[in-house]
């Protein structure tokens, strides 16, 4: 494999992992997956997070509701997609997933 063509498969799992982030996101009004939601390529490698300028919210969307009734269905949702992200880039790139130890 040429560094261009490896190159383009790690760009590829890129843009797969950012859309799960942007699949997985809450809805409600679009804000957080359409607006907020950013990819960058830094000198260490891709990022992709979300802007909290846009969407300063997104901390509770992943927490239970507590001045609400039942249970917030986003609760967990950035830890779930994170773990399914991992396991789908590590099974893209034929590598796997480990848990880092000190």
């Amino acid at each position: 494999m040429t560094n261009g063509q490896f190159e383009g498969l790690v760009r590829m799992a890129v843009y797969m992992a950012y859309w799960e982030v942007f699949n997985a996101a809450p809805k409600a009004t679009g804000n957080l997956s359409e607006n907020a939601l950013k990819l960058e390529s830094t000198p260490q490698g891709w990022v992709i997070w979300v802007d909290p300028k846009i969407a300063p919210y997104m901390v509770y969307t992943e927490e239970p509701w507590v001045n609400r009734k039942g249970k917030n269905p986003n609760e967990g949702w950035f830890e779930r997609v994170a773990e399914k992200v991992a396991k789908n880039l590590a099974t893209f790139l034929n590598g796997k997933v480990e848990a880092k130890s000190d």
